[in-house]
């Protein structure tokens, strides 16, 4: 896959669409038709990813995948410019020698038909977006949309105020 990211770089922004498609077909991804993938479109990692027909691809997204991990993008879905996908995860062990686990876990992810992101989200591991739903720009999506969805980022929480962050000897 390395090859394939450095190649796709070097191709023109939204042409070689045809070109690019083989080249992720040669490192084994199964491309549908009439795919568009523009510049700076990456895929890290190894698993299965499949993409449907008439899926978009935005500049610079990216997709994180581990070993074991799907991908699946059904027909006419998209991942908005800047949008990042990731599979793995490392769970929270706080008994342990460390509070994240060296241990990483795999998951599944997809796009129903239709569905698509809009600039800068992030789709992590497990999430589903249902059949022609869509995230707002910046939203962060961590489990299954409602098919024929809207979804967005909350407003801003604090969890600290201004003081109250403290360093804790230990």
């Amino acid at each position: 896959m390395y090859f394939v990211n450095i190649l796709m770089e070097l191709l023109p922004n939204s042409g070689c669409q045809k070109l690019k498609a083989n080249l992720l077909r040669w490192a084994g991804v199964k491309v549908g038709k009439g795919v568009e993938f523009f510049q700076g479109f990456k895929i890290q990692g190894i698993g299965e990813i499949e993409i449907g027909n008439s899926v978009f691809f935005g500049h610079q997204s990216l997709i994180i995948i581990n070993e074991g991990s799907k991908i699946i993008f059904e027909d006419h879905s998209g991942l908005g410019t800047r949008s990042t996908i990731a599979t793995g995860f490392h769970p929270f062990t706080p008994n342990g020698e460390r509070i994240v686990s060296r241990e990483g876990k795999c998951s599944t992810i997809r796009f129903c038909r239709g569905s698509g992101t809009g600039t800068g989200c992030l789709i992590l591991p497990g999430s589903e977006l249902g059949e022609m739903s869509y995230v707002a720009s910046g939203a962060v999506v961590s489990k299954r949309v409602k098919p024929y969805s809207l979804v967005g980022q909350q407003p801003m929480k604090v969890f600290l105020k201004e003081g109250e962050l403290k360093y804790i000897e230990g």
